[in-house]
């Protein structure tokens, strides 16, 4: 069995973030997926012998941490920069030691699920363990997990960049949007200097500050709190919608609290993107751009229909597919991929899950959390009567 999800999105605690009850019950999901994966075409039940569980990218929040307060910053050159960065990832892995441990346990001693009886149904009390292979893809919040690699491969815990079984081609997808784009394509970890990305300034500079600074505002910050992971995830367009709708649910008293603390975080974000730079390849001024569109979310006026080009601009690039395979890429929503299906995309508000039971079954596109209202089950590959059986767990 294949199963593939991205962006769960642990972080140390400090600003919010999934937490690890929250994962846990995506293992849960994860298990429960792994059993239906066990019914064939003829509806019978046999458990999967093995288990590759590929994690695309972002599994872990790096920079949505209010360790960035300070002087250093994520991309800073040095013995600084480089401890500040291995003490949020230290903290980060500290957070999640919970599911962590759990694949670890997975790994190294498989994964519990029913065995079949002799009319091929799943029972009730004996129990098999199916090897589970767990592999961890750098995202462009994760990068930094690669420091930690050699460590982790003790507990058969594989990280990397890319995966591929030769039907299947599965990385995170950040590369093909211009936020999160770094031209300085190569081992960041071990470069003494680098530029941030445009996505990389804007959770640093604007998000984590906006996001300290609304603590003074206990209400607000309550609604605030458990959407800053989706903030920090989204293009400008849906970043400036959710501001927009957080300050129209909020008194007007601390409505004009929060736009003017809005307001002067764009602006500090801008000053300081001035004189430290993102890296971007756009032949426009990006961060001028953005930080007049970001400061038009706190306006009266403000409206999703009335995007300025430039930031349209700023949108993922439509990926191409593969010849004879599939691409499934954890950073794209789904609608960006639309028609193409050849691609998948596993971004969205909430984790999904992409399972292909066997070999020769077809991918089912399912989410963890709530349903959202315009998503469904996507069906990937040519239908066969029989054949599918759907998680949405």
């Amino acid at each position: 069995m294949l199963g593939i999800t991205a962006n769960w999105g642990l972080s140390d605690g400090s600003l919010g973030g999934n937490p690890p009850a929250v994962a846990e019950r995506w293992l849960d999901g994860l298990r429960l997926a792994t059993i239906r994966a066990g019914f064939r075409r003829d509806g019978r039940y046999r458990p999967v012998e093995h288990v590759t569980l590929v994690f695309a990218g972002d599994t872990l929040d790096l920079l949505l941490t209010e360790r960035w307060t300070g002087r250093e910053r994520p991309w800073h050159a040095g013995r600084r920069g480089r401890m500040a960065r291995l003490d949020v990832l230290t903290a980060t892995l500290r957070a999640a030691r919970g599911p962590i441990a759990r694949l670890r346990s997975w790994a190294r001693h498989g994964l519990g699920v029913p065995t079949a009886d002799a009319r091929g149904r799943p029972t009730d009390r004996i129990v098999t363990r199916v090897e589970v292979e767990p592999v961890l893809l750098l995202g462009d919040r994760d990068a930094d997990l690669g420091q930690v690699s050699t460590a982790v491969d003790r507990f058969g815990l594989r990280i990397g960049e890319a995966w591929s079984d030769g039907s299947h081609e599965i990385r995170h997808g950040h590369d093909l949007d211009p936020l999160r784009f770094r031209a300085d394509v190569g081992d960041r970890l071990s470069a003494e200097a680098f530029r941030p990305t445009l996505a990389e300034s804007l959770t640093v500079g604007l998000l984590v500050p906006f996001a300290v600074g609304m603590r003074d505002i206990p209400v607000a910050w309550q609604s605030l709190k458990p959407m800053l992971g989706r903030l920090a995830a989204a293009a400008p367009v849906e970043m400036t919608e959710q501001i927009a709708t957080l300050l129209a649910r909020l008194a007007p008293v601390q409505r004009e609290a929060v736009a003017d603390h809005w307001r002067r975080s764009v602006g500090r974000w801008f000053s300081a993107a001035l004189s430290d730079p993102p890296a971007h390849e756009l032949e426009f001024d990006a961060p001028a751009a953005l930080a007049a569109w970001l400061e038009s979310a706190a306006g009266l006026a403000w409206s999703a229909n009335c995007v300025p080009p430039e930031i349209r601009r700023l949108e993922v690039a439509a990926p191409r597919g593969r010849v004879g395979g599939t691409m499934v890429l954890g950073h794209l929503a789904t609608h960006a991929v639309a028609g193409n299906g050849a691609v998948v995309g596993l971004g969205g508000e909430f984790p999904r899950l992409l399972i292909r039971p066997w070999p020769s079954a077809a991918l089912d596109l399912s989410w963890f959390g709530p349903h959202p209202q315009d998503s469904g089950i996507v069906r990937v590959g040519d239908a066969v009567a029989g054949e599918r059986f759907v998680d949405a767990a």
